[in-house]
């Protein structure tokens, strides 16, 4: 049975302890804090839903021409972004997301060279951030996978993976070509 009770702010509680102890009983938390921050925290969230398909629109967007220029690059091996697929457009109708991964040419240390001469891209494990992020996973998030695994689950010494943020597309290509030029300079 669901019960539901409604109160203005007037109810005795106090003076009823005995029979509705849930409400005289403290409240279980995690910290000692006061609640005077939910209310900001309760705006912040209803914020960001609010935004989100806007932000995820922009993201993928900016992705997929992201990927378009890695694709027609001399110095990327293989783009791994699935957005050109004819089963990405029956079941993602909206776009895949912003979050993919590249391959380099060459050797692990142009991956660090790249990965050294961004000026937008963050070195950050996250992903789905509104900053656009850069990482190396045969270095970080994967360092402890056998290698034995590596090969069979495609990673490589020179794959990068990239969280595309809310920053301008031309802005994000432009760095990631300068990078990319730094890294192959003999």
């Amino acid at each position: 049975m669901l019960c539901v009770v409604e109160d203005g702010g007037s109810f005795p509680r106090h003076k009823h302890v005995e029979r509705f102890t849930q409400f005289a009983e403290p409240e279980f938390t995690l910290y000692n804090e006061t609640l005077d921050h939910v209310p900001q925290e309760a705006y912040l969230a209803l914020l960001g839903l609010e935004t989100i398909s806007e932000r995820l629109s922009k993201q993928g967007s900016t992705a997929e021409r992201i990927a378009d220029f890695l694709r027609s690059s001399e110095f990327v091996s293989k783009v791994n972004y699935s957005s050109t697929t004819s089963l990405a457009a029956e079941y993602f109708p909206h776009g895949i997301g912003s979050i993919f991964s590249f391959e380099l040419i060459e050797d692990e240390s142009r991956v660090n060279r790249l990965i050294n001469s961004c000026q937008i891209f963050s070195y950050v494990q996250n992903v789905g951030d509104v900053r656009s992020l850069i990482i190396n996973p045969a270095r970080t998030t994967h360092r402890e996978v056998p290698f034995e695994f590596w090969e069979k689950d495609g990673l490589i010494p020179q794959l990068i993976r990239l969280s595309i943020g809310l920053e301008d597309a031309d802005d994000l290509i432009v760095d990631l070509d300068q990078a990319i030029r730094t890294a192959f300079e003999s």
